[in-house]
């Protein structure tokens, strides 16, 4: 009787399995769409920053995630005078959730994104995004605010809208990053594609 295979599982945590690099760029990318979102006039939130976000802790994993995300939004609340710390790590645990979830999924992550791919990674980085906003919401909560400004008016909207835009701009960001080219080095890999098979 043959035994079953186990499967090794990544282990994002140990140094040497991450680098500065897409954390950083990660960071500035959110930086980027975030100011030019900021200037836009609407009646509705956009945050394509969600999308940034998710797509690095899919595509590079929790840590650079969390990183990009993080880093990104406590720059933004310092370029605009006024940091709350809880949503820049909200903002964090979008890539962190995204990445970690994706990272121990058992959808098939080799070659160029394909529609099941899309539609997983649209579930997972939609959920991601609406449980760190409403994280967030919750403390403001904790911290006295009255629920209907905690959660209906700062919450429940930016729960919806980082949903959506994560939804939609991951797998397009990730299609764009793993379609075919002829440079060097691309397409890029999915997380932990190589080393999950040497371990």
């Amino acid at each position: 009787m043959a035994l079953a295979r186990q499967k090794a599982w990544p282990r994002p945590w140990r140094r040497e399995d991450w680098n500065a690099r897409p954390l950083l760029a990660g960071a500035l990318f959110y930086l980027v769409v975030t100011v030019l979102a900021y200037f836009i006039p609407s009646h509705v939130l956009i945050k394509p920053g969600a999308a940034v976000v998710a797509f690095y802790g899919v595509m590079y994993g929790p840590l650079a995630g969390f990183g990009a995300g993080f880093l990104g939004a406590l720059v933004m609340d310092l370029f605009f005078g006024s940091v709350w710390l809880h949503w820049n790590i909200a903002v964090g645990l979008i890539g962190l959730l995204s990445g970690l979830v994706w990272m121990y999924s058992d959808i098939d992550q080799s070659g160029a994104l394909r529609w099941r791919q899309a539609a997983s990674v649209a579930a997972v980085t939609a959920l991601a995004s609406a449980l760190a906003m409403l994280a967030a919401g919750t403390v403001d909560l904790l911290l006295g605010a009255p629920a209907n400004t905690a959660l209906s008016e700062w919450a429940v909207p930016a729960a919806v809208a980082h949903a959506v835009f994560a939804a939609v701009g991951t797998p397009l960001l990730l299609w764009a990053a793993k379609r075919p080219r002829s440079s060097s080095g691309w397409p890029l890999k999915w997380p932990g594609s190589t080393s999950r098979a040497e371990r």
